[in-house]
């Protein structure tokens, strides 16, 4: 019949018709059990994007209108091009960019899939600045230049906000900017696979935004599905809001320094930087690059000590990994 963990009854994949035994200080219960096949599903459709991160397959099935859902590794799996990805005990990696399909079987039921490997090679991409559509309240005026400088001309408004709106789809992705003026909080409309509604992730609603003065947002995917979890992906963006203190009236800008789409790191060694496989005084070099001359091109990792920020800290952490402490 299957196997007994805890209180999860695993079925062994047969159909069969037998009983669940429970044994308790002499005394016992018994329930028949009768198993039958039930058509897997693969949830993510219509298709599932990957990069070369390990990811569950969720495979369900429906019978008498309840949902169960299959263990990945008891499930038998084929990948039509298997030099795009691989499907190994139920987890999905993809190996190179590209598309290709994968199918589960249990017995003679077959569900198949397209699959998208998407494998960044930066693991930080810079936003352009053109096709973004602006909008106000309170505001007027509004131009976006090459640079990312947001300007414009503000007035009094019952609810004022400045708006940049265009659909973008990304990983996760990282806001750095400064403001002329101060913000009471930002709203940006973040969505995944099965959220196709305005769905809003809010910062600064607490503390709100000093004038003058650079912020770095990291978008949190918990609320999404978390970064782990193919229902997330793909993420797509399809607006950010910036609300006004009501003060301040006149001309100002808020300085988008980088909108830039984020993927897991490339480099898989600590301290290298540059990305170019070796641990030296060239990571050093990168890393001044990047405080001293604003040069985002490692951004992603130059943050070598884990603590979200990147700064001397860093560059003491790489002489560390030099010198092998």
């Amino acid at each position: 019949l299957g196997t007994t963990a805890g209180q999860t009854l695993t079925l062994s994949g047969n159909v069969i018709n037998s009983a669940l035994t429970a044994i308790y200080n002499g005394a016992t219960a018994t329930l028949p059990v009768h198993t039958i096949y039930a058509n897997p599903a693969i949830t993510q459709k219509p298709h599932i994007v990957v990069d070369n991160r390990e990811f569950p397959v969720e495979v369900s099935a429906t019978s008498n209108g309840e949902t169960f859902y299959y263990e990945g590794d008891k499930l038998a799996w084929d990948v039509e091009d298997p030099t795009v990805a691989v499907v190994k005990d139920g987890l999905l990696k993809g190996l190179k960019n590209g598309a290709t399909t994968i199918s589960c079987r249990i017995g003679d039921l077959v569900d198949t899939d397209s699959v998208i490997v998407e494998i960044s090679d930066s693991e930080y991409i810079n936003q352009p600045w053109d096709g973004w559509t602006l909008k106000g309240a309170g505001a007027k005026e509004l131009a976006l230049d090459s640079n990312g400088n947001l300007s414009f001309t503000y007035s009094s408004n019952r609810a004022p906000y400045i708006q940049m709106a265009k659909d973008l789809t990304f990983d996760s992705i990282i806001l750095t900017f400064t403001s002329t003026l101060p913000l009471q909080y930002i709203q940006i409309d973040v969505r995944n696979m099965f959220n196709t509604k305005l769905n809003y992730l809010e910062f600064g609603k607490d503390t709100g935004f000093e004038a003058g003065k650079e912020y770095r947002l990291v978008f949190d995917l918990e609320s999404l599905g978390g970064v782990n979890n193919l229902h997330t992906y793909p993420l797509s963006l399809q607006l950010i809001k910036f609300t006004p203190v009501k003060s301040d009236y006149g001309e100002h800008t808020i300085s988008i320094k980088s909108l830039a789409a984020h993927y897991p790191s490339i480099s898989s060694l600590p301290g290298d930087v540059n990305g170019d496989g070796t641990v030296n005084s060239a990571d050093v070099t990168a890393l001044y690059n990047y405080m001293l001359n604003g040069d985002t091109t490692h951004e992603g990792t130059s943050d070598v000590n884990g603590d979200r920020s990147i700064n001397a800290g860093d560059v003491t952490a790489v002489y560390n990994k030099i010198l092998g402490l």
